[in-house]
Formats: C-alpha cells, structure tokens, sequence
C-alpha cells in the first residue's frame, strides 16, 4: 500500500514540475524552428525533459499521465470551465478568481502569460528592485519634486471589453495564443454580464493577472518616462512613484498659453484607460524639503533635524499587520498550550527561515531580510515591534527559555530551518490575515 501511494506521489511531483519549468522552456524556444503552434511547441519541450528520466523505475506511468495531459490540454476549451468565484478574506470585499487546483486549465493558462510576454516583451517589476533604485535617487537627488500616487480600484476598472476587442484585433498572435485567450475573456464577460452586482476588470487569482496588469498600462508608462522633466519613474503594480527636475509644469500643448500642472497630465492620461488616482494616497512634495511617504511596505523619512539623513522604515499599515500576526499566535498558544509551535512561530515572524520545496525542489527563503532588505540598520520600526512582542509576552505571561527579538533577528541574520509541513502547520494561524 505505501510502495502504491509513493508510486502515484512521485508521479504527481513530477507532472507538478512541468508548471516550474514551463517559463524557462519557452525562453530557449528557438523561435526560427518553431512549428508556429507555441504552445505545443512548448509542450512538447517540457515532454522532452521528461525524456532523461528514463532512468526512473516509474518512467512509463510518468509519461503517460504526462501525454494525458498535454492531450487534454490542447483540446482544451474555457467555454466548458466554470471559474469558482469567492470573495478575498480581507474587507476590501474585492472578487478572486479560482481554477480550483484544475492541472490543465493551471498550465495553460501559465503558457498564455509565458507566451504574451515574450510577444510584447512585457515583464512585471522585481519590487526590491523598484526599492533599490528608489532609493539611490533619494540619496542622489536633493532637488526636484516626488509624486507618490495610487491607481484607485486598479485590477477592477480595466474595461475586460477593451482588452478582449484588442485581442481579437492583434494580428501578430498565432491563433494557438489567440484562440484561449479570447475563450477567457468571453468566459469572463459572460460571468460579468451574469453577476451585475460584481465589479470584474482584470480577474485578480489568475497568473495571467499580472501580465494583464503590465500591458494595459503599458503606454501610460512610456508617456510619463519620456518626459523630459521625469528623472525618475517605477510602477510596481497601481502604486507610482515620479521624481521630476522641478521644471515639469509646462505650457501643454505648446500651441497653447495655457499651463498645465503635472499631476493633471498624469489624471488625462489614466483617464484614457478608465483609471482614476486615489486621492487619499496621493503625495506630492519638493525633495529638499523635509518628507514623509510610504511606497510597497517601506517608509521613507527625512527630517528637519537632520536633512543629510534617509531613515527607511517598514510601513505603519505593515507593521500593524505584524502586530495582529503576534496577537494571533499567542491566541493560538493560550488555547492549544503547544510551546513548541509557539516557538517555531515566534521564530518565523521575528528571524528569517528557509525549507525545501518538495514541488519545485529548490530551496525557499523567507523573514524580515527578505520582506525588508533595504531598512536603515537603526530603523525605530524594529524596536516598535520588539516593545510589542514583549509586552504580549509579558501580560499573558508566557515563559520562554530564549527571549526572540526583530532587531537580533534581523541585525544578525539569524536563520532557522524547517521542512515543508512544519512550515505550512507555522503559518496556518495566519491564513486571515
């Protein structure tokens, strides 16, 4: 019975790799030996990997349940899949989309993104990155103005009608890419047009989400870099950073008399797409001058007392999240009495820990340098969190034999190990959150 169940695990493990190895097969592609048909030009690479596993004693049930699939996906059709809908656990009452852990529907949809972004070589920004380079101009640029904005709604203002008519209009896409891709914006129109009451734009769950995300504002993002007052810009996602020389409110159009401001200009521009600016998010100040904004979890600070200094903070929004995490596992602890899991957990939120991925078998790392790598070494948040930690510790009076803290954690680089199902039973207390 145990030989069977390992059997049909490895098995599974395998067919799952296809899902982590789909993007790096569709880099090598050699495009000028490409049949035209993609996506099964694709699939039948990663049928070629499995090629070298002949040495496995469970080659043969591997490749069939292999050959299964790709049949299945290439007959394929979004027409006769029903999307699960169901409403995000937080209170912003927004609508996600699941594929109900369907393999054949999973990957294709992942060979869609693949596929579309080499096409229109669009590629989502690296949020350390978008940090990093935030940050070397902070350091570098004294003088100019910074506008800090927010893209209201973003994902559920995106006309699905727009972007299907341009679908169907784009003659440089094989019918293999093009065929499903308009089967999953009928399905979603259809699904829009049955639940007036929901707001459906771009379907937030779905990987071909945030390539969808990228494209629609694609020109709005040329437009703004290619100003000649814009030194700086990043998108990540609807949050906008913009840092001009100063000089940007110009006369526009030139033929006219009329001045423009910049942040105007940005408004028409979003307008085109259907998207407004969040009000309540927007910021917009002169960089010599003392400031104050939050941008992806991080807070940036520069005060009168010491203007030569950039203190990075992680966000008051992230660190009341924090906060509810160590209110949740000592909740946790006080009604299940298991310390060792209190531990592991006090580990995880305060440290850094890595385990191995039995899916994608590779190592994965996670914790407070890799949320935050790029806080100031005295970031006051750290020891606002450490107050907090102690003081639940302290009015629930919980005994530990080791005292956990964010500052040692994070100062340190202290890591701690753990295997797969420990991590998923570590962050179950965290599900709602």
């Amino acid at each position: 019975m145990q030989k069977i169940y390992a059997q049909k695990r490895l098995i599974k493990v395998y067919v799952n790799m296809t899902l982590f190895l789909l993007d790096d097969i569709r880099r090598v592609l050699p495009s000028r030996k490409c049949c035209g048909n993609h996506l099964n030009c694709t699939l039948k690479l990663s049928k070629k990997f499995f090629n070298i596993k002949k040495e496995c004693k469970h080659y043969e049930d591997i490749q069939k349940r292999l050959e299964k699939l790709i049949s299945k996906i290439n007959k394929f059709n979004f027409k006769e899949y029903y999307f699960k809908l169901s409403k995000i656990r937080n209170n912003h009452n927004k609508v996600i989309f699941s594929v109900n852990k369907n393999k054949e529907i999973t990957i294709l949809l992942k060979l869609l993104t693949s596929s579309l972004s080499y096409y229109y070589n669009i590629k989502q920004n690296n949020r350390n990155l978008v940090i990093s380079s935030l940050l070397e101009h902070l350091q570098t640029t004294n003088n100019g103005k910074l506008y800090k904005l927010d893209i209201k709604n973003f994902y559920e203002s995106v006309s699905i009608e727009k972007l299907n008519d341009y679908i169907k209009n784009n003659y440089f896409l094989y019918n293999d890419i093009l065929n499903p891709t308009n089967q999953l914006f009928n399905t979603l129109l259809d699904i829009k047009n049955n639940h007036s009451e929901l707001e459906i734009g771009i379907p937030r769950g779905l990987s071909i989400s945030s390539f969808l995300s990228e494209w629609v504002l694609q020109d709005f993002d040329n437009y703004i870099r290619n100003n000649e007052n814009v030194i700086f810009y990043q998108r990540f996602v609807d949050d906008i950073i913009v840092i001009t020389n100063g000089y940007e409110e110009i006369t526009e159009p030139k033929q006219t008399k009329m001045k423009k401001k910049f942040i105007d200009i940005i408004k028409e521009k979003l307008n085109i797409e259907g998207l407004i600016i969040n009000q309540d998010k927007f910021k917009e100040f002169e960089l010599q001058n003392e400031y104050d904004f939050d941008f992806l979890g991080y807070n940036f600070q520069k005060s009168k007392s010491n203007m030569n200094k950039l203190v990075i903070n992680i966000s008051e929004k992230k660190i009341k999240k924090i906060k509810s995490k160590i209110v949740l596992l000592i909740k946790k602890y006080k009604k299940n009495k298991n310390k060792k899991l209190l531990i592991s957990r006090l580990k995880v939120i305060t440290s850094n820990y890595k385990y191995f991925n039995n899916v994608n078998f590779k190592i994965n790392y996670g914790g407070l340098l890799y949320s935050y790598p790029k806080l100031s070494v005295d970031s006051p948040s750290l020891q606002n969190l450490d107050n907090f930690l102690f003081k639940q510790i302290k009015i629930h009076k919980i005994k530990l034999e080791k005292n956990f803290s964010f500052v040692r954690g994070y100062k340190n680089k202290i890591f701690y190990k753990f295997n797969q199902s420990q991590i998923q039973e570590i962050f179950k207390v965290w599900k709602n959150v």
